[in-house]
């Protein structure tokens, strides 16, 4: 996001993949410790084939959640002009759930029913787009480390 001290990893690289991926890498040595769910901090930085073989290494390590922090509706996701295929099953099995976020702040901040159906509208298309499994699998929240406190945006009104 701009940094430019920090390294780049290609992670494209067949060597990299084998790190995170392989028999012996990252993530079958913490599965095997019984770490038994996963959450990828911006999920749409990593290569659709990358997420694919993640999911297929879980999978083989009896790990059967992959959860990707992505901020907007999943099923519509465009990554540099690609497609970004989070509902196919062969990837993530569910989304850090922004768009809930902004259902609950929009619904509590609706000063009329005109805005409190807008938010409920836009509520009923995440539900829509999504499929159940993977709604399901959704991590809902209300505040983030990257987001403002629930609070400071209700402006201290509880």
């Amino acid at each position: 996001m701009g940094g430019t001290t920090l390294p780049e990893v290609n992670k494209s690289n067949a060597d990299y993949h084998n790190f995170i991926c392989g028999p012996d890498g990252v993530l079958a040595k913490w599965t095997r410790m019984h770490v038994d769910g996963w959450r990828l901090d911006v999920a749409e930085e990593l290569p659709m084939p990358l997420l694919r073989e993640i999911r297929e290494r879980l999978q083989n390590e009896d790990c059967h959640v992959l959860i990707g922090e992505v901020w907007e509706d999943a099923s519509h996701k465009f990554v540099n002009s690609e497609f970004r295929t989070y509902m196919a099953g062969d990837n993530l099995t569910g989304t850090m759930n922004y768009p809930v976020r902004n259902f609950i702040v929009s619904l509590l901040q609706a000063n009329n029913e005109t805005e409190e159906v807008a938010a409920l509208n836009d509520l009923e298309k995440l539900v829509e787009n999504y499929p159940k499994a993977f709604l399901e699998n959704c991590l809902n929240n209300i505040g983030t480390h990257d987001t403002a406190r629930i609070k400071t945006v209700l402006g201290g009104d509880e």
